[in-house]
């Protein structure tokens, strides 16, 4: 009896501490939608937007003043929903004010010093040059990027090159991933291809920090390299100081494919690692000095220790906006063991979103920002649960078994959370996904990302050798059980588009289901879950294609036809992922000197190259690709449904729904009116 009343309160205190954390992860969850609804507009707000954002902002505070909880919490909301917004704007705004007004394009001499140097989708080196000179100084740097034979430089050095500079490209689909939208962001001014190989300048005096620990990761990387072999020497090389540039594209398509793409990019579970690896081992080491130990707190020592070991290690990773973010998480987490709280708790987790979306407040919309906070969400919430499950029932697992079972279940969670989000941003899901992390992080965890630190440890001695072995036997390992994963039916499934607003539908959902208090509450959001994933399922995808180059894709019951092959791949096998037809075979329509056409089963689909043969498809076709040179007059006589490929150089490649032969939607790119400093063409 006592047993159980000691429970009861230990639980009531958990419970307690969850209502005290409540305000604040209020706050953080709103900020995040406050960010997410400024930047999901299809326009930037304005200014009058803005203001009134700021109105409402200064009326939340008056209203905390009221008494009431639900008052309170309606208030504390609605700040959070402000200050999202505000931040993002602000954000925005900074940005912008501290870019050159004009690209350069064509043509161009650069001058600048190597960043770093990354790997293309083709394999060929891509060189991220940071300009320097009088008019690149002070707040108004940026950076181009320039694919080039990097054999000659290495990251650090001053070097000249001629290239052929051009804006960043936009979406290939709308609602898809927009590099402009991240180059303004990571201030990269324009992209190109050199015109030679690029030379390497004197040094001008000493080398900034910056181009020192440039030149001191590239240095790491290539001892790394030296020592390993085969794909696992790069996928070493990106463990530990961030540099991708030796992964091929196979070998990263292999693990993906497993569900274990994840491992390539230094994000949290790196960061997870490195910090709670380090400080586990520091807090032993001075827990066995008993004299220190009586003395003071070894955990909190232990947690500074550790929270400079992260530093160190985001220095050299090279301290990538994933790698940033982890950073701040694992911080917030050192720093309340240092305050002597619970690391692992939604008042940690509260706190490490609001500074999150208060210093990238643009990543809310990215994948690796939904997906890593929904993992960390959902295992502090099964830890919660098995916490205050364990205060009154006494079972034990036994020693042994614990750190594997432990394992298990932290794989599982973390990859039921981070499926859904992962299969809406990139339309396939990993079949064998959880298969691939029970196998393989056993591996990577207790063995590859010791060995690693190990060696980089042992590095200045010259016998870092032994353990670089023991990290390329443990890749070997994990690469052999994604290309068995790989070889197993239906291992990538494919899965269709979401309507844009699923996504934050599903996150409410979710959110009321772990956050209610009362259980008919989640069982209704169990049963909106449900109906939410059906939705999905039969939500209509696009009919058709329509690049700004010409090309032109339909979908149709037995596969997919397209006018051409021979241009328009990439956009192409986008739009197959889009709409879950990759990897399925498809046929070319029947074309002649005039165009072509798309037979599909109940209707015609012209795609005339010539403005002559407009009238004859206007009158045969049901629904017709207009010319790019076609004047309006002429386009606006087609007495065909139709799309003017003159629209899509103003707004980018269009995606087309048809129902009975008619076209009932278009979605461009860029939609009408689009301000967006980013979007400008």
């Amino acid at each position: 009896m006592s047993l159980g009343v000691h429970g009861f309160k230990r639980s009531a205190k958990g419970m307690t501490s969850h209502r005290k954390s409540a305000p604040l992860l209020v706050l953080a969850l709103c900020m995040t939608a406050g960010a997410a609804l400024y930047f999901s507009s299809a326009q930037r707000p304005s200014y009058i937007l803005v203001a009134t954002a700021w109105t409402a902002g200064v009326v939340a505070l008056g209203l905390m003043a009221s008494p009431g909880r639900a008052g309170r919490s309606v208030s504390l909301g609605l700040i959070g929903l402000v200050a999202g917004f505000l931040v993002a704007d602000h954000r925005v705004s900074s940005i912008h004010a501290r870019q050159p007004a004009a690209s350069e394009t064509g043509r161009v001499e650069i001058t600048g010093w190597l960043e770093r140097v990354e790997r293309s989708s083709s394999g060929r080196s891509r060189l991220v040059i940071r300009r320097d000179g009088p008019e690149h100084t002070g707040r108004h740097w940026y950076r181009v990027r320039v694919l080039a034979n990097a054999n000659e430089v290495r990251p650090g050095d001053r070097l000249s090159l001629v290239a052929m500079l051009d804006r960043t490209r936009p979406a290939v689909l709308p609602g898809g991933y927009d590099s402009r939208y991240y180059a303004f962001f990571q201030r990269v001014q324009a992209s190109g291809y050199a015109l030679a190989a690029p030379h390497r300048l004197a040094e001008q005096g000493p080398l900034t920090g910056a181009r020192r620990l440039a030149r001191w990761r590239y240095d790491i990387a290539e001892a790394i390299r030296a020592r390993m072999d085969g794909p696992a020497a790069g996928i070493a090389a990106a463990l530990l100081v961030g540099d991708r540039s030796g992964i091929e594209a196979d070998t990263a398509e292999t693990l993906r494919v497993a569900g274990l793409g994840h491992i390539l990019a230094i994000s949290g579970l790196h960061m997870a690692l490195m910090a709670g690896g380090s400080f586990f081992a520091i807090r032993l080491l001075l827990a066995a000095w008993s004299g220190l130990a009586r003395r003071t707190d070894v955990a909190r020592l232990a947690a500074c220790i550790a929270l400079l070991v992260s530093s160190v290690y985001l220095l050299m990773s090279g301290a990538g906006i994933p790698t940033q973010r982890a950073f701040v998480v694992t911080a917030v987490a050192l720093g309340a063991v240092i305050a002597g709280r619970r690391a692992f708790s939604f008042q940690s987790f509260a706190l490490a979103l609001a500074v999150v979306v208060v210093l990238q407040p643009e990543s809310v919309v990215s994948p690796g920002f939904q997906m890593s906070f929904s993992a960390v969400g959902a295992l502090i919430a099964v830890h919660d649960w098995r916490r205050r499950r364990a205060l009154t029932q006494q079972r034990r697992v036994p020693g042994v078994l614990r750190p594997f079972l432990e394992l298990g279940l932290t794989s599982f969670v973390a990859g039921t959370a981070t499926a859904v989000i992962g299969a809406v941003h990139f339309h396939r899901l990993a079949s064998y996904g959880l298969v691939g992390n029970l196998l393989a992080m056993p591996v990577f965890s207790f063995l590859v990302m010791p060995a690693g630190v190990l060696g980089l440890l042992l590095m200045p001695l010259g016998v870092e050798g032994p353990a670089f072995a023991v990290m390329q036997w443990g890749l070997d390992v994990i690469l052999g059980i994604s290309a068995w994963i790989e070889t197993l039916p239906t291992a990538a499934r494919g899965v269709p588009a979401a309507p844009s607003w699923w996504l934050a539908l599903y996150a409410v959902l979710v959110i009321t289901l772990f956050a209610a208090g009362h259980r008919l509450v989640q069982w209704g959001a169990v049963v909106c879950l449900a109906g939410l994933v059906a939705m999905w399922a039969l939500w209509p995808q696009p009919s058709l294609l329509v690049s700004t180059n010409g090309l032109v894709v339909a979908r149709h019951d037995d596969g997919w036809v397209a006018n051409t092959t021979r241009r328009g791949r990439f956009p192409r096998q986008v739009f197959l992922q889009t709409v879950a037809l990759e990897g399925t075979e498809g046929e070319v329509a029947a074309c002649d000197p005039q165009g072509c056409v798309l037979e599909l089963e109940t209707l015609r689909v012209a795609v005339p190259d010539r403005i002559d043969a407009l009238n004859e498809d206007c009158r045969r076709a049901d629904i017709v690709i207009i010319p790019a040179q076609t004047p309006r007059w002429i386009a606006h006589r087609c007495a065909a449904s139709h799309i003017a490929l003159a629209e899509l150089a103003e707004r980018g490649n269009a995606l087309v729904w048809l129902s009975a032969g008619e076209i009932i939607r278009v979605r461009y790119v860029d939609a009408e009116g689009a301000n967006w400093p980013w979007q400008t063409r």
